[in-house]
């Protein structure tokens, strides 16, 4: 997430959901959990710019996890770096990767959030295994090679050599989980999504997160009868 003003917390997570066929939008209500374990401000450790400007600088960047009405939870990152979202719980349409554009966020690769959701899905679960001491690390190295993966003109730097192994790791092979399927979480409505207690109005963000096993999946979203996710991914920085 980005910096965070009481409770505000302005999240450049993009949600992708991967593993589940829906052909249209869903609802879900949710709310940011942990944003501490797995992100941070990576200052001094790595950086993301396009066009000259850094998108990650002086932020809470890395893993997040977002809570469900449902009592689930899950975990992702996010990729709307402009945006903002607080902990309370808000509407969010879940659209398929086909069916997405960027929103608060620089241009988009050709073909860049398939190979980001192959990253996060293939990649994910190394990152909340990460020893103790090692979260932060990892959650930055995951968002790094997503960022790198997605953004046009992006140009990813990092001087720590933790997270440049993790990093390493992360982009080295991602093509082996066959074609990229999955979802985006966008706030709804994404204009004037948040007001600040009056001060100001901002636009939301969107969250890239995996879709939970199937076992996982409960009855009771609307006409779809599924209420998505139940086991653990975790989302990036929060603006």
């Amino acid at each position: 997430m980005k910096k965070c003003r009481g409770l505000v917390a302005t999240t450049a997570a993009v949600t992708l959901l991967i593993g589940l066929s829906l052909t249209a939008r869903a609802a879900v209500t949710m709310s940011l959990g942990d944003t501490t374990t797995y992100s941070g401000d990576p200052s001094g450790h790595w950086d993301c710019t396009v066009g000259g400007s850094s998108i990650v600088a002086g932020e809470n960047v890395g893993v997040y996890q977002f809570n469900f009405s449902s009592g689930h939870s899950v975990w992702g990152v996010c990729i709307s770096p402009q945006g903002w979202v607080d902990y309370n719980p808000h509407a969010y349409d879940v659209l398929p990767l086909a069916s997405t554009s960027p929103l608060n966020s620089p241009a988009w690769n050709n073909g860049g959030l398939g190979i980001a959701a192959q990253i996060l899905n293939t990649y994910l679960p190394t990152a909340l295994n990460a020893p103790s001491g090692r979260q932060q690390d990892a959650g930055w190295a995951l968002t790094a090679a997503i960022y790198g993966a997605l953004f046009q003109g992006a140009q990813v730097t990092i001087t720590d050599p933790t997270v440049q192994s993790y990093y390493t790791t992360f982009t080295h092979n991602y093509t082996g989980i066959g074609s990229p399927v999955g979802y985006v979480v966008r706030p709804d409505p994404y204009t004037t999504w948040h007001n600040d207690n009056g001060s100001g109005q901002y636009y939301g963000q969107q969250f890239l997160v995996p879709v939970p096993e199937p076992s996982t999946i409960v009855a009771g979203i609307g006409a779809f009868g599924l209420l998505l996710f139940g086991a653990g991914v975790r989302s990036k920085r929060s603006a």
